[in-house]
């Protein structure tokens, strides 16, 4: 599945999106929760200080 989330310039995530489903409702809303609690490392300008950014997330389950 491939999730699309907003990173605020304070590391949070604030949106977060569900761009390519894993085809089972669950996993996608385990995946969409897990990212909601998720610290980020903000992206940063040219000058340096930290900004909001969209970011494109592969989330792999594997099963052992």
């Amino acid at each position: 599945m491939i999730l699309r989330v907003r990173v605020l310039a304070n590391g949070e995530p604030g949106e977060v999106r569900l761009h390519k489903s894993s085809g089972f409702d669950r996993l996608d809303a385990a995946a969409v929760a897990a990212m909601k609690e998720t610290k980020f490392n903000p992206a940063r300008a040219r000058w340096g200080r930290a900004v909001d950014s969209w970011v494109t997330l592969p989330i792999e389950y594997v099963l052992k």
